[in-house]
């Protein structure tokens, strides 16, 4: 009895191409859906840590008021450090004195600009001008949309205009000017400082 041998067919390398093509699209689009997750995920983290640092900014002020030992433009990232202002998951160690945002780069808080007023009343939480232009901007509607911490007087953008609370034509409508702010008006934006009342 003659064996029969069965042939078995393999893949062709139009198959097997095919195939990886898919793959290909698939990984693809997993890696452009991850990215924009990402993305996104910094900035909510960003503007947490913003409401964060307001929120015991005004506490501080609140219990010591004592800002009027420092001079408006004065950093004040290291007293503040060692006062609690920070979460301590910004800090690479316990020793660490700069804070690092999502983006790994350095947030700072300076002492607003004098307004007559001592001790002063407002302060700059900036994120360093290292950001992509749109995380940015998400960062900076975020901040001033209707859900913000509150209390911003200006945005101050690095690469961009300085865009100030108080409506020049209308003083009444403190938040108009940011409430309402388009791309538009913050192209350019690399790094962002938000200027709070406290």
């Amino acid at each position: 009895m003659p064996h029969i041998h069965k042939r078995t067919r393999g893949f062709t390398l139009m198959e097997a191409a095919i195939v990886l093509g898919i793959i290909g699209l698939i990984t693809a689009g997993i890696w452009v859906a991850a990215a924009a997750v990402l993305k996104q995920k910094r900035v909510t983290e960003s503007y947490g840590i913003l409401i964060q640092i307001s929120q015991n900014m005004r506490a501080l002020y609140e219990k010591h008021p004592y800002f009027s030992r420092f001079s408006p433009g004065e950093d004040i990232t290291v007293p503040m450090r060692q006062a609690g202002v920070f979460p301590a998951d910004l800090f690479a160690s316990a020793a660490d004195n700069v804070p690092r945002n999502p983006w790994n780069t350095p947030i700072s808080i300076t002492v607003g600009p004098s307004t007559g007023v001592s001790p002063p009343h407002s302060f700059i939480v900036t994120f360093e001008p290292v950001l992509a232009f749109d995380d940015c901007a998400k960062l900076v509607l975020l901040a001033t949309g209707p859900s913000g911490p509150g209390g911003i007087d200006a945005v101050i953008m690095n690469g961009g205009p300085t865009i100030e609370a108080v409506d020049a034509d209308n003083p009444n409508n403190r938040n108009n000017n940011l409430r309402n702010l388009t791309l538009r008006q913050i192209t350019g934006c690399r790094g962002v400082g938000f200027r709070l009342r406290l």
